[in-house]
């Protein structure tokens, strides 16, 4: 049975891909820059955990129930990353007109993946890191039974992930990275696991006002004295580019993205709760907010292209075309599908 969405999710959702969008064509790299870069990738990975439950850890069932977990959570994101992956990789082999073996290079590169990747498929990291995440989050809850453990865990990953600066081994394709990234997946298990356990136990809080408005003003107060250079927070997570002044960059990691991520889920609840048209709207953006990751570098240089340099106009399309291209595409399939079904009744009948 399919589970009925939450719309504050989806909306949420559309708020943090937007915010993808925006940070990947703005023309000027300033405070809200990396303002939005502070909390709209540890969104997703902490909405990734909302759902998360622990499998079976019965012996006799550990292959049948990881196996279903496999195909339920995880095969969809491979089939779409590596289908995807080829025809990006091949489109940009046709529109630039690349050598085949620059092109063969590339699908090499798709198989590393992580940093290797940029140009049509440099967003394809986050998939990377968003499977390896769900996969270390569902081991954890499910084989360490000690909550109070399981949380010195998360708490040790984003202290391991925080360890380094740079990667210095495995280069690859004249990149130091590691297989898909997986350095990334100690930080973003350490989201995906505080965002299961905040769903668990105190999603409540965003129905406060008080809660919404204060995480608010913190963000509006942080991102001013990010403005006056008073202080500074850089957060990259594909490039692990992060640095902070004052304190410790690790210590803002901590507290920045939730503070953040609270008030952008406060402000989705109150807008679907008291606006319920823009929700609505707002919800199928996050609905489709996948496709909207993989679509939208793409589109951006097929404007430039045509002569369309606008970064505004750019941002737009880059939100909105594959989403309305997935609404026609799920409306011409339900049409198809409630033509069979007719036709098969009709046949029953008779």
């Amino acid at each position: 049975m399919k589970r009925q969405r939450i719309q504050w999710i989806d909306v949420a959702k559309a708020f943090g891909i937007i915010a993808v969008v925006l940070g990947h064509n703005l023309p000027y790299h300033g405070a809200f820059f990396h303002f939005i870069y502070w909390w709209h990738m540890p969104l997703f990975f902490i909405v990734g955990g909302f759902f998360l439950k622990p499998i079976s850890n019965d012996l006799h069932k550990i292959i049948p129930t990881w196996w279903a977990f496999f195909k339920k959570r995880i095969w969809p994101l491979l089939i779409g990353y590596f289908v995807l992956g080829a025809f990006f990789i091949l489109a940009y082999h046709f529109i630039y007109d690349k050598q085949w073996w620059y092109t063969r290079g590339y699908f090499l590169r798709l198989l590393w993946g992580g940093r290797t990747l940029n140009l049509y498929v440099t967003n394809s990291w986050f998939i990377e890191v968003f499977i390896l995440s769900l996969i270390v989050t569902t081991f954890v809850i499910t084989y360490v039974k000690s909550v109070r453990l399981q949380y010195i865990l998360a708490f040790l990953s984003l202290i391991v992930g925080m360890s380094y600066t740079h990667i210095t081994i495995w280069k690859h394709f004249n990149f130091y990275a590691t297989p898909w990234d997986f350095d990334i997946t100690f930080l973003a298990f350490f989201f995906m696991f505080m965002g299961r356990e905040f769903f668990r136990h105190a999603r409540q809080l965003i129905e406060k006002w008080y809660v919404v408005l204060g995480s608010m003003a913190i963000g509006a107060f942080l991102l001013y004295m990010e403005h006056l250079d008073k202080f500074h927070f850089a957060f990259f997570m594909k490039s692990h580019s992060i640095n902070a002044r004052p304190a410790n960059a690790t210590t803002w990691v901590a507290i920045v993205p939730f503070l953040m991520v609270a008030g952008v889920f406060g402000v989705s609840y109150y807008v679907s709760k008291w606006i319920p048209f823009t929700g609505g709207l707002l919800a199928i953006i996050g609905e489709h907010s996948l496709v909207i990751m993989y679509w939208h570098r793409f589109i951006f240089d097929i404007m430039d292209r045509i002569g369309w340099t606008s970064w505004q106009w750019q941002v737009v399309a880059g939100v909105l075309l594959p989403v309305i291209v997935m609404v026609l595409y799920q409306a011409i399939k339900q049409k198809i599908q409630g033509n069979k079904s007719s036709r098969n009744f009709s046949s029953s009948k008779d």
